[in-house]
């Protein structure tokens, strides 16, 4: 009997053991839906300020940063005007080009909220002014852009294989382009795109140095910065 009654506390303990445990679960995860809901909410606020244009914006994708589990730093927005869409198929930001392959969606929608100065960035104003946070959302995060609803390819420059990564293949195979051996890729040629010089014009996906044209120095950069990683 005393075998019994053990047993049957013991089990007692175990689901209730289970059953905090479970709810405690439940609490974290309703505590990220709390915090991302106000920033969201915040988000959303800020962008209907944001410009004085009469018509009315729309957010369509965003992606929330978490510094840690109860803070959210940057959050990545696709944000455009209605009937507003840009002419432009692609722009270069750090080390990365994005093209647009929807016409609905300007390259130039992409935005980074700075959540603890309550700051709209564009992509081009978030190089200079919030450098780190949009640098971790291209080499982290970049997919949130490709696999949402916004239909962007997201390009490493320099990345000729096509594998993500910038590698001595990638050097090899722009100075095999220059010599003749092979013809450029179809895609490394970006037309009415921002070029190098801020205007409409040109972007390649080889020119890794950002000069404007693709040379043998964007090969001999790549070899620089691989030398300097090792």
């Amino acid at each position: 009997m005393k075998r019994l009654v053990s047993i049957m506390l013991t089990a007692v303990m175990l689901i209730s053991a289970c059953i905090m445990n479970v709810s405690a679960v439940d609490a974290d995860a309703q505590d990220v839906s709390n915090i991302e809901t106000r920033v969201l909410n915040e988000v959303t606020q800020a962008f209907r300020n944001y410009t004085t244009d009469t018509r009315e914006g729309q957010i369509y994708d965003t992606y929330c940063h978490y510094a840690d589990e109860n803070t959210i730093d940057y959050v990545y927005v696709l944000w455009s005007i209605s009937g507003g869409a840009d002419s432009v198929n692609a722009a270069r930001y750090l080390d990365y080009i994005i093209k647009r392959s929807n016409q609905c969606y300007p390259a130039m929608g992409l935005y980074i909220y700075d959540v603890d100065a309550k700051t709209i960035y564009t992509f081009k104003e978030a190089q200079d002014s919030v450098t780190a946070y949009l640098r971790d959302f291209l080499d982290n995060h970049s997919e949130e852009i490709t696999n949402g609803s916004s239909n962007y390819t997201v390009y490493k420059c320099g990345d000729m294989d096509a594998d993500g990564e910038i590698s001595i293949l990638d050097a090899s195979l722009i100075q095999g382009y220059l010599a003749g051996i092979n013809d450029f890729e179809v895609r490394d040629l970006l037309p009415n795109a921002y070029s190098y010089q801020g205007e409409k014009g040109v972007l390649y996906i080889s020119d890794f140095d950002f000069d404007g044209e693709r040379t043998v120095l964007d090969a001999t950069a790549i070899q620089l910065k691989l030398a300097k990683l090792e």
